[in-house]
Parts: C-alpha cells; structure tokens; sequence
C-alpha cells in the first residue's frame, strides 16, 4: 500500500512514525510546504519530500493519505484526494465552517469515497471503557464534561487565532474531541445554549455549553487557559438513577448502590499499540490509523467518515450561533 502525508507538523510526523510501524515503508511521499524545513523531515523519514499536493500526486500513485495541514487548507486538499479516488483521513476539525463540512460530505458521498476524520478519542481504551459501563447508570439524569489545556495566556498571532482560517478557538479546535464522546453517548442534543468568552485571543479561549437532552441536561466547560495542564486532558462525569461515573485522564471510577471500583488505564487489555508519545495519547493514533489502512484494503467504510461525524460540525455550529446570539438554538 501507497500512503501518503500531507503537512508535516507534530501530526502529520506522528502519523508518518506510527505508519511505519504499522506497515514498514508504505509512506510513499510526504508534503511540507515550507521548503526551509525540507532538509529536517528528509533526517526523519526516508520518503521524498514534495512541496505540495500536485507533486506528490504527480510522483506516486496513492492508495490513501493522512491530511494534517491547516484547517482552512483542508477542502481543496481532501476534494482533490477524493476527485482522484484517493482513501483520505483528515485531521479534525473537518473544515473551518459547517459550509464546507457539508460541501465535502456531498463530495464523498457522491463519489463513495473512503474517508475518515481523525477523532482519535474514539480508540480511546479509557472512554470506551466507559461507553460500555454507561448503561450500568441506568437513566441519566445529567452529565459535566471539561476540556482543559494550557495553551493560550496572552495575544496570539497565526492562523489558528483568525476565525476565518481556523473557525473559531477552544471549541472548534480541542473540544471535538469531547463533543464527539457526547454525541456518541448521549445522542444530539435537543438545543444548546453557549458562553464564549476571549480573554487572551481573537477566537474564544473558554466556553460553558448547556446542552438540554430533553429528560436530562448536560454541560461542557473548556478552556485552553487552565494553568497546568501542558497536555490537552478531558474528563466526564455522569449521574444517573443507579450510580455515577468519573472518568479522568487515567482512571475511571464507577458507583453503583453505594460500592464504587476503579478501572486504571494501564490495567486495561494491552493491544500492541505503539505509543509515541504516551502524555499525548499518541497510541491511539496508532489505533486509528491501523482501522483507516484496514478500510482502505477491505474497501470499507470508516465508523468516522466524514459523513457519520458531521453531526460533530453540525453541533460545532450550533454552539458558534448559540454563543453569538445569546439565545438557545434548538438542534437543526
């Protein structure tokens, strides 16, 4: 199989790393736009090195490929990948408006393309733990998720603080991955209601979220401005008529008629995953990329195509208008 990687920031050399372990030299070619780091990229991999899109596609005939540029970028690279029937995982956010997500959806609907975006927490062992306990809490009866990250404390320049390239700050960029945990184990939402706030940035830098669920409610705070937390951590916390449950960083803790256990990352079923980077959760990169190169040699269809997860960027929008107007939104 012929893979290639398109950006070669701290993700797309993550990808490039965990897919040579999992199929030794089938990175057929990488991109990098910024010539001036060429030179280092060639000293980590062996694959060639193309200064854009058109090169790589004109040099090695594709079977898949890894996107992990900037947002704004995402559309013209992941609808030429599609155009050429080439199998295409794609960093989230999907795109920087839900316009675009939509657009491209269409595309690889109309196309039956192989796709996938990279919603990493779903090959989480902790979070799917806990997906499998949830119905011992019975019916729910509310929910308090948090996304924290020390990141933004002050002005920020680039790309990833103007609204029109990346789409907006905390919320549409590391609170994804949370948003994805809620859908997939409380279903959408019947309306949301959003405070965003901008201390440091132009984009926002902290969110409080209500979602109403109509026979429960739940709430999402985040903030990439919590002191302390030099890794993205994300934590959940459910009540519901037969117990309650934490999940945390590396523990789960569950509470059913006044006994509680403990499940412990690391006393999970070990599956062989390379950890590159085990603070960053890098081993399920590993996990989602061996799925995506299986897909794509079964001709299957991703569980996270870019179809299936758009409510995540149907939610992402309806949070933005929430906040700008001050009003709930019901779920459209």
């Amino acid at each position: 199989m012929k893979v290639g990687v398109v950006g070669m920031g701290k993700m797309g050399l993550t990808h490039a790393a965990v897919l040579e372990t999992l199929e030794p030299g089938c990175v057929a070619g990488v991109v990098e736009a910024d010539r001036g780091a060429h030179g280092t990229v060639k000293s980590l991999l062996k694959a060639p090195v193309h200064a854009d899109l058109a090169g790589l596609l004109a040099a090695t005939a594709l079977d898949a490929a890894i996107v992990s540029t900037p947002t704004f970028t995402h559309e013209k690279i992941v609808a030429e990948l599609i155009e050429r029937g080439v199998a295409v995982l794609v960093e989230k956010p999907l795109a920087e408006n839900l316009a675009v997500c939509e657009r491209l959806a269409a595309l690889a609907e109309r196309k039956k393309a192989i796709t996938a975006v990279g919603y990493s927490i779903d090959y989480d062992p902790l979070f799917n733990e806990a997906r499998r306990l949830l119905p011992k809490l019975g019916r729910i009866t509310r929910y308090r998720a948090f996304v924290e990250h020390a990141e933004v404390f002050g002005p920020k320049k680039g790309w990833l603080f103007q609204k029109a390239k990346s789409g907006g700050g905390v919320i549409i960029n590391p609170a994804p991955h949370m948003l994805f945990v809620l859908l997939e184990a409380f279903g959408t939402p019947k309306s949301v209601k959003a405070v965003l706030r901008s201390p440091y940035s132009a984009v926002e830098d902290e969110a409080e979220v209500d979602l109403d669920h109509g026979d429960f409610t739940g709430r999402l705070t985040a903030s990439w401005s919590v002191p302390g937390k030099p890794n993205l951590e994300l934590a959940l916390y459910v009540e519901g008529e037969n117990g309650r449950m934490a999940v945390g960083a590396d523990e789960l803790l569950i509470e059913e008629v006044g006994a509680t256990r403990s499940v412990a990352r690391k006393d999970l079923a070990a599956d062989g995953a390379f950890d590159l980077a085990p603070a960053a959760r890098a081993s399920n990169y590993w996990r989602e990329d061996r799925e995506f190169l299986d897909c794509v040699r079964r001709k299957a269809v991703p569980r996270n195509s870019i179809q299936s997860t758009l409510k995540v960027d149907r939610l992402i929008d309806a949070i933005y208008r929430a906040g700008a107007s001050g009003q709930e939104v019901p779920w459209a």
